[in-house]
């Protein structure tokens, strides 16, 4: 029997496991981080950070009350993050409110490491493609208000 849980239910227990140096995963859940991840289809993996956080990282925090993982998008006065599916930026977050970062996701069954060729590129192009996502999402509201 499969039981849909929560991650504050379970963090307790992703929490033990990475400060005991190992790794935890979960399948993922909202849109944020759209296209890379799919709302309840993906699954992340994550570990303690080994070094430095760095731009382009994906990074696992507690934003507010709520659990969120977004990529590092810049490294100003702390650490700026965005979801993949977002064109604004959060407020900077302390490197020391980072409680893991996503080493792999797993689509389909395949496993995608974060250090492979092509994932490098994408989240390359995805962060500084930035602008013209917002140009492209302001221009088609503006057609979509002009064809009612």
């Amino acid at each position: 029997m499969k039981k849909a849980v929560t991650l504050n239910e379970v963090f307790p227990l992703i929490n033990e496991q990475l400060l005991a140096g190992g790794s935890a995963s979960f399948i993922t859940h909202g849109i944020s981080m759209k296209p890379l991840l799919r709302d309840g289809c993906d699954t992340v993996y994550l570990e303690k950070p080994k070094g430095k956080i760095k731009k382009y990282d994906v990074v696992f925090y507690l934003n507010g009350e709520h659990f969120t993982l977004h990529r590092v998008v810049k490294l100003n006065g702390g650490l700026i993050c965005r979801g993949d599916n977002q064109t604004q930026n959060e407020s900077p977050i302390d490197e020391s409110e980072i409680i893991a970062i996503m080493t792999h996701y797993e689509r389909n069954g395949k496993k995608r490491s974060v250090e492979s060729v092509g994932y490098i590129i994408y989240s390359r192009i995805w962060v500084n493609t930035v602008f013209l996502r917002k140009c492209t999402r302001k221009l088609l509201s503006v057609f979509r208000r002009n064809k009612k």
